[in-house]
């Protein structure tokens, strides 16, 4: 089985056009039944949402007449931008992005034929992909893991079956995993553990993630805002790429467990830190009354390299850009809503209110 995967994956990379690589994934999100049903209604009633949703129908529908590009392994994680392998991953996780359009395209529209085309890229990558438990690689499968819990019940017995044993298999592997810093590392298997947990009603997956979110704030998490990523990587990008894993698993733990008194977003630590005050530390750099200069002094050696390699995000000095932070913001938005104000001098300069992303953020749960 697993050389017929290797032999699959080979002749798709040798029909992948490289040229262009570098992916960028939509935040998906799980929307009930009403959430979708108020989507729609804001499509109809808002310019702006029907403006965005538009966009989105017409890129679904150039992805209908696309075929899923699944790996075998992901490589990614530890390598530099420019290297080859990470590359072609890249392009092989641009099915994700298709994922997620195809999902909003859906969500928007109640369309099967939407729902099916991402039906089909789940079940390639389902009897592709070999879990390995690196929560940075398996990070990038949030789209299809929230599209297969919205589809689910369209799914055959025996298909589900299959994801369900893949899914487990991917926690477990995570689980199993003793290599995990606690950084961004822990945030993003936190909230990938936790969200297959509540999807496949696994008690001792769900239990990990809340006993080990726990853990992360009270280590990683600081009273001032500040946290480890930033400490170690000196680089407020790391610092919010750290948060955002954290604020999607708050927003998956309302959604199944609304009436539990544990909440993410406002949790505590020993050491008075909290998804809260480390969102309110990016703030002044978001509004703009204070810059942060990237970089400078990272402990990591593959910063280093990235920066010898002359990737221009990575120089030392590097401005942070307060644009960044929007979705980050977004999400919060969902648990503070005095972020308005934050939002607001985000979107200046001609960015669309509300975004399709904020849109979505604001009628879950409606």
């Amino acid at each position: 089985m697993i050389i017929n995967k290797v032999l699959f994956t080979a002749v798709l990379l040798l029909m992948v056009d490289w040229s262009f690589a570098e992916v960028e994934i939509r935040q998906t999100y799980i929307l009930s039944i009403k959430d979708q049903q108020n989507l729609r209604i804001a499509i109809n009633n808002n310019q702006s949402i029907k403006q965005h949703f538009e966009t989105i129908v017409k890129n679904a529908e150039e992805i209908l007449l696309t075929s899923p590009q699944p790996l075998v392994v992901i490589n990614y994680e530890g390598l530099l931008d420019t290297d080859s392998l990470r590359k072609q991953s890249e392009s092989c996780l641009k099915d994700m992005d298709r994922i997620a359009l195809l999902l909003f395209a859906y969500y928007g529209s109640g369309s099967t034929k939407y729902r099916d085309h991402a039906i089909k890229y789940i079940i390639e990558w389902e009897n592709t992909f070999l879990p390995t438990g690196n929560p940075i690689n398996e990070n990038k499968l949030e789209p299809l893991i929230h599209a297969y819990y919205v589809f689910r019940s369209f799914l055959s017995r025996d298909d589900c079956r299959g994801i369900d044993r893949w899914l487990l298999a991917m926690a477990r592997k995570e689980i199993k995993n003793e290599n995990i810093p606690n950084n961004n590392w822990r945030s993003k298997q936190i909230k990938t553990v936790g969200t297959i947990g509540y999807i496949l009603n696994n008690q001792t997956f769900i239990n990990f993630a809340k006993m080990h979110f726990r853990d992360y704030i009270d280590r990683a998490l600081f009273d001032d805002g500040s946290s480890s990523d930033l400490h170690h990587r000196d680089a407020l990008s790391y610092h919010v790429s750290g948060l955002r894993p954290l604020l999607v698993y708050g927003l998956i733990v309302d959604y199944f467990e609304p009436d539990s008194d544990f909440k993410p977003f406002e949790y505590l630590g020993l050491q008075s830190g909290s998804v809260e005050k480390s969102m309110d530390f990016v703030v002044p750099y978001a509004t703009g009354q204070k810059e942060y200069r990237q970089w400078r002094n990272s402990k990591v050696k593959l910063d280093r390299e990235r920066a010898d390699a002359g990737i221009t995000k990575y120089q030392p000095g590097t401005l942070y850009n307060p644009r960044a932070s929007l979705e980050a913001f977004e999400m919060a938005w969902y648990f503070k809503k005095e972020y308005d104000i934050v939002l607001e001098c985000l979107k200046e300069g001609g960015i669309e209110k509300p975004s399709w992303n904020f849109a979505l953020i604001s009628l879950m749960g409606t």
